[in-house]
């Protein structure tokens, strides 16, 4: 117990200087159980002891409840939480990280598992950028919900990361501009899909951009 009150004990990190990290908590019952989570030992029912995979879930979950709020600005829309779902099963799903418990993963692990799941999938920096924003957010619920004491994701290297992704050259001006002909295909679809489909609204939306010019925005 150190002068100020608090508990403080160190424990091994191969990152730091002297190849130890100081821990300290302002309870010796906070203490203790970052040194059962840290160590692995935790009972294999609790919180910290699920895999990754399971969190993930549990956070869309969790953010599913805020599909279609009264405040439109502030609320998720399904296209969101699809968005997650699909990421989790094209880069998660089947990986380390996914099967992991959350309590034995530390920052640098964090790292070197999404490492190698954008070189696996050769991820650009847009698509990596939003894979580590998925884990940080994830991991910010478990801390809040008190799945863990400590948030992995707190220091993640980003520009580090993100270096390992996939340099894309960027595109022609044919390779993104339609011509007419490409374009007077693409709106023939979409009126077919309008007619067998009224009340989707994306293709309203495609046909007004293409009137228009308008973002995607």
């Amino acid at each position: 117990k150190a002068k100020n009150g608090q508990y403080v004990t160190y424990v091994r990190d191969d990152t730091q200087p002297g190849g130890r990290r100081q821990i300290r908590k302002g309870k010796k019952k906070e203490l203790y159980q970052y040194l059962l989570e840290f160590y692995g030992i935790s009972d294999k029912n609790a919180p910290g002891a699920m895999h990754y995979g399971v969190l993930f879930h549990d956070w869309v979950d969790y953010k599913r409840q805020f599909i279609d709020a009264p405040n439109k600005k502030k609320g998720l829309s399904p296209s969101t939480i699809r968005r997650y779902e699909r990421d989790c099963d094209n880069y998660i799903k089947g990986t380390k990280l996914d099967r992991l418990p959350i309590h034995a993963l530390t920052s640098v692990t964090l790292e070197r598992l999404i490492v190698d799941i954008i070189e696996e999938n050769e991820l650009t920096d847009r698509s990596a950028g939003n894979l580590i924003g998925y884990v940080h957010q994830s991991f910010q619920y478990a801390r809040r919900s008190r799945y863990i004491t400590d948030d992995p994701s707190e220091f993640i290297d980003r520009a580090l990361v993100l270096s390992r992704c996939r340099s894309a050259a960027p595109k022609l001006d044919e390779e993104r501009v339609l011509t007419i002909s490409e374009l007077t295909r693409l709106l023939d679809a979409v009126h077919d899909h309008e007619a067998r489909r009224p009340c989707y609204m994306p293709d309203y939306a495609i046909e007004l951009a293409s009137m228009t010019g308008m973002r995607v925005g």
